[in-house]
Protein backbone atom coordinates (compact mmCIF):
# COMPACT_ATOMS: atom_id res chain seq x y z
CA UNK A 1 0.00 0.00 0.00
CA UNK A 2 0.98 3.91 -0.21
CA UNK A 3 2.61 5.44 2.93
CA UNK A 4 -0.23 8.16 2.74
CA UNK A 5 -2.87 5.32 3.22
CA UNK A 6 -1.03 3.80 6.48
CA UNK A 7 -0.58 7.51 8.12
CA UNK A 8 -4.19 7.80 7.45
CA UNK A 9 -5.13 4.41 8.92
CA UNK A 10 -2.88 5.11 11.89
CA UNK A 11 -4.35 8.48 12.52
CA UNK A 12 -7.97 6.99 12.36
CA UNK A 13 -7.18 4.70 14.89
CA UNK A 14 -6.06 6.96 17.45
CA UNK A 15 -9.10 8.85 16.43
CA UNK A 16 -11.27 6.60 17.34
CA UNK A 17 -9.80 5.06 20.34
CA UNK A 18 -9.46 9.15 21.71
CA UNK A 19 -13.01 8.96 20.83
CA UNK A 20 -14.19 6.27 22.26
CA UNK A 21 -12.45 6.43 25.74
CA UNK A 22 -13.99 10.04 26.27
CA UNK A 23 -17.07 8.78 25.73
CA UNK A 24 -16.80 5.76 28.06
CA UNK A 25 -14.42 7.42 30.47
CA UNK A 26 -17.41 7.54 32.96
CA UNK A 27 -19.29 4.63 32.29
CA UNK A 28 -17.10 2.18 30.79
CA UNK A 29 -13.97 0.27 33.17
CA UNK A 30 -10.07 1.04 31.66
CA UNK A 31 -9.22 -1.23 29.11
CA UNK A 32 -7.06 -4.16 30.59
CA UNK A 33 -4.59 -4.64 27.63
CA UNK A 34 -4.67 -1.62 25.33
CA UNK A 35 -2.06 -3.01 22.86
CA UNK A 36 -4.44 -5.71 21.91
CA UNK A 37 -7.31 -2.72 22.55
CA UNK A 38 -5.27 -0.95 19.48
CA UNK A 39 -4.36 -3.60 17.45
CA UNK A 40 -8.02 -4.61 17.57
CA UNK A 41 -9.20 -1.30 16.64
CA UNK A 42 -6.44 -0.77 13.86
CA UNK A 43 -6.93 -4.16 12.06
CA UNK A 44 -11.35 -3.29 11.76
CA UNK A 45 -10.31 -0.22 10.23
CA UNK A 46 -7.68 -1.99 7.93
CA UNK A 47 -10.44 -4.49 6.77
CA UNK A 48 -12.49 -2.18 5.81
CA UNK A 49 -10.17 0.12 4.10
CA UNK A 50 -9.21 -2.82 2.27
CA UNK A 51 -13.39 -3.81 1.70
CA UNK A 52 -13.92 -0.57 0.28
CA UNK A 53 -10.77 -0.11 -1.98
CA UNK A 54 -12.33 -3.49 -3.50
CA UNK A 55 -15.64 -2.01 -3.89
CA UNK A 56 -13.97 0.38 -5.42
CA UNK A 57 -11.99 -1.01 -8.25
CA UNK A 58 -14.83 -3.08 -8.63
CA UNK A 59 -17.29 0.10 -9.01
CA UNK A 60 -14.22 1.87 -11.40
CA UNK A 61 -14.02 -1.72 -13.66
CA UNK A 62 -17.92 -1.50 -14.07
CA UNK A 63 -17.94 2.24 -15.36
CA UNK A 64 -15.05 1.71 -17.73
CA UNK A 65 -16.88 -1.04 -19.13
CA UNK A 66 -20.04 0.85 -20.33
CA UNK A 67 -20.63 2.59 -23.44
CA UNK A 68 -19.41 6.28 -22.93
CA UNK A 69 -23.44 7.87 -23.73
CA UNK A 70 -24.10 5.22 -20.27
CA UNK A 71 -21.64 6.52 -17.69
CA UNK A 72 -23.18 8.32 -14.66
CA UNK A 73 -22.23 11.96 -14.00
CA UNK A 74 -19.85 12.83 -11.55
CA UNK A 75 -22.70 13.18 -8.84
CA UNK A 76 -24.39 10.20 -9.67
CA UNK A 77 -21.47 8.24 -9.66
CA UNK A 78 -20.94 9.74 -5.95
CA UNK A 79 -24.03 8.39 -4.54
CA UNK A 80 -23.63 5.61 -6.19
CA UNK A 81 -20.16 4.84 -4.62
CA UNK A 82 -22.19 6.21 -1.07
CA UNK A 83 -25.00 3.39 -1.71
CA UNK A 84 -22.40 0.29 -2.08
CA UNK A 85 -20.36 1.59 0.52
CA UNK A 86 -23.54 1.82 2.59
CA UNK A 87 -24.94 -1.61 1.45
CA UNK A 88 -21.46 -3.11 1.90
CA UNK A 89 -21.53 -1.80 6.08
CA UNK A 90 -24.79 -3.54 6.25
CA UNK A 91 -24.19 -6.96 4.53
CA UNK A 92 -21.17 -6.60 6.50
CA UNK A 93 -23.03 -6.82 10.10
CA UNK A 94 -24.60 -9.80 8.52
CA UNK A 95 -23.87 -13.92 8.89
CA UNK A 96 -21.81 -15.26 5.76
CA UNK A 97 -24.79 -17.15 4.58
CA UNK A 98 -27.07 -14.36 4.21
CA UNK A 99 -25.08 -11.97 2.70
CA UNK A 100 -23.98 -14.65 -0.08
CA UNK A 101 -27.68 -15.51 -0.40
CA UNK A 102 -28.48 -11.58 -0.54
CA UNK A 103 -25.95 -10.77 -3.56
CA UNK A 104 -26.99 -13.98 -5.33
CA UNK A 105 -30.38 -13.13 -4.95
CA UNK A 106 -30.13 -9.51 -5.72
CA UNK A 107 -27.50 -8.91 -8.11
CA UNK A 108 -26.97 -12.05 -10.23
CA UNK A 109 -30.54 -12.89 -10.06
CA UNK A 110 -30.97 -16.37 -9.35
CA UNK A 111 -33.89 -17.95 -8.12
CA UNK A 112 -34.01 -19.25 -4.37
CA UNK A 113 -33.88 -23.00 -5.03
CA UNK A 114 -30.39 -22.12 -7.16
CA UNK A 115 -29.42 -20.08 -3.97
CA UNK A 116 -30.35 -22.94 -1.88
CA UNK A 117 -28.43 -25.48 -3.91
CA UNK A 118 -24.72 -23.96 -4.58
CA UNK A 119 -25.19 -23.07 -0.44
CA UNK A 120 -26.28 -26.22 0.36
CA UNK A 121 -29.25 -25.23 2.15
CA UNK A 122 -32.90 -26.30 2.23
CA UNK A 123 -35.24 -24.22 -0.24
CA UNK A 124 -37.77 -23.36 2.59
CA UNK A 125 -34.69 -22.13 4.62
CA UNK A 126 -33.42 -20.02 2.07
CA UNK A 127 -36.36 -18.52 1.81
CA UNK A 128 -36.60 -17.70 5.76
CA UNK A 129 -33.13 -16.33 5.93
CA UNK A 130 -34.56 -13.81 3.43
CA UNK A 131 -37.60 -13.19 4.95
CA UNK A 132 -37.66 -9.47 6.11
CA UNK A 133 -38.17 -8.59 10.14
CA UNK A 134 -39.53 -5.51 10.50
CA UNK A 135 -40.13 -4.78 14.32
CA UNK A 136 -41.12 -1.15 13.65
CA UNK A 137 -44.80 1.09 14.22
CA UNK A 138 -46.51 3.54 12.29
CA UNK A 139 -49.74 5.84 12.39
CA UNK A 140 -51.05 6.95 15.28
CA UNK A 141 -52.65 3.43 16.54
CA UNK A 142 -48.77 2.33 16.32
CA UNK A 143 -49.86 -0.45 14.18
CA UNK A 144 -46.49 -2.76 13.54
CA UNK A 145 -44.74 -2.79 10.17
CA UNK A 146 -44.64 -6.28 9.06
CA UNK A 147 -43.74 -8.21 5.73
CA UNK A 148 -47.39 -9.77 6.08
CA UNK A 149 -46.08 -12.33 8.45
CA UNK A 150 -44.06 -13.92 5.46
CA UNK A 151 -41.43 -15.16 7.97
CA UNK A 152 -44.08 -16.97 10.20
CA UNK A 153 -46.27 -18.16 7.26
CA UNK A 154 -43.79 -19.88 6.06
CA UNK A 155 -42.79 -21.76 9.33
CA UNK A 156 -46.86 -22.04 9.43
CA UNK A 157 -47.01 -24.06 6.03
CA UNK A 158 -44.01 -26.05 6.89
CA UNK A 159 -45.31 -27.28 10.14
CA UNK A 160 -48.72 -28.45 8.25
CA UNK A 161 -47.17 -29.71 5.34
CA UNK A 162 -44.83 -32.30 7.14
CA UNK A 163 -41.31 -29.91 5.81
CA UNK A 164 -39.39 -31.86 7.94
CA UNK A 165 -40.48 -34.68 8.06
CA UNK A 166 -40.63 -34.88 3.93
CA UNK A 167 -36.63 -33.54 3.99
CA UNK A 168 -35.71 -36.59 6.47
CA UNK A 169 -37.57 -38.91 3.69
CA UNK A 170 -36.27 -37.26 0.70
CA UNK A 171 -34.60 -39.51 -1.56
CA UNK A 172 -35.56 -42.61 -0.22
CA UNK A 173 -37.71 -45.02 -2.30
CA UNK A 174 -40.91 -46.70 -1.29
CA UNK A 175 -40.89 -50.27 -2.77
Amino acid sequence: GRPEDAEDLAQDTFVRVLCAHTQARLTAPPVQEPRAYLVTVAGRLVANFYRRQAIEHAYLDTLASLPPQEVPSLEEQAQIRQALYELDRLLSGLPPAIQEAFILAQFQGLPYASIAARLGIDRLQIRLLNAPEFKGTYGPRRSPVTSCYLKEALQKGAEIFGWNERLARHGQRNG
